[in-house]
């Protein structure tokens, strides 16, 4: 069964065990007070890395910022309702292919797996299925300590049964009973 999304209604349990072929990747090259060639060269690696697998050019958009800085971001959506959100931040002396890399080197440690969520939707993600009556049921491409510790912060306020299956840091499955 493949995840369902209910905007204007009411919410069901999920079920989304596998991301399926990838059907959409877009990326994003940001800076905020730094030169365009950062922009671009950002842009370029994200490009150069991914070549043919974007569905589109690679957005390029300066940010108006108290401060500077960068980020590259890639966009993962996959046939089963699979998404993936992959970052990389920019810091003093990083070159920007190498924010870029980070982004897509996540991204590639995402599409090693069959799972349909990233790690940090799978910990976003348990609060609002912890209010669903239901059973819902997904995979991550990795187990964190920060999903162990947020169902565990959720399973000491509301009567809710979370499992989760697999080791950390490896690609694992999660289940949620309310």
């Amino acid at each position: 069964m493949q995840a369902q999304i209910h905007p204007a209604g009411p919410l069901y349990p999920l079920e989304a065990r596998r991301r399926g072929e990838l059907q959409r990747l877009t990326g994003l090259s940001a800076v905020a007070n730094l030169p365009g060639h950062i922009l671009r060269r950002q842009a370029e690696q994200l490009e150069k890395r991914l070549a043919g697998r974007l569905t589109q050019p690679v957005a390029q958009i300066e940010l108006p910022a108290m401060g500077a800085g960068t980020v590259a971001f890639l966009y993962a959506v996959g046939e089963n309702g699979g998404l993936g959100g992959f970052t990389g931040l920019g810091e003093r002396g990083k070159p920007a292919e190498r924010v870029a890399d980070e982004a897509v080197n996540a991204l590639q440690t995402y599409l090693a797996s069959s799972a349909a969520f990233d790690p940090h939707l799978a910990d976003q993600i348990l609060l609002p299925l912890a209010l669903i009556p239901g059973s819902s049921h997904f995979t991550a491409s990795a187990i964190t300590p920060h999903l162990l510790t947020h169902a565990a912060v959720i399973r000491a306020f509301l009567p809710v049964a979370i499992e989760i299956r697999g080791e950390l840091g490896r690609a694992g499955e999660v289940r949620v009973n309310r």
